[in-house]
């Protein structure tokens, strides 16, 4: 199977353009771009749920997500 979506790389000039990252010295952005691990989400899967204790970060370096929040039932 082909795949038609391939993973977009990291790049330090791509971490640059988060504030989080926007302080750090070349060298550094791209030691980091070099070790993060890349995770690509395919259409309709679920990347993390509401409510789940967050352990990973996520950055959005191509495409989109749909944000999702549940609404709290009314009982009378």
């Amino acid at each position: 199977m082909v795949d038609h979506h391939p993973t977009p790389a990291l790049s330090a000039d791509i971490l640059g353009r988060f504030g989080l990252f926007s302080g750090l010295k070349r060298d550094i952005l791209e030691r980091l771009a070099s070790e993060l691990p890349i995770r690509r989400a395919e259409p309709g899967e679920v990347v993390v749920s509401e409510g789940a204790a967050a352990t990973e970060l996520y950055f959005i370096v191509s495409g989109e997500l749909e944000v999702v929040k549940a609404s709290r039932a009314h009982t009378d």
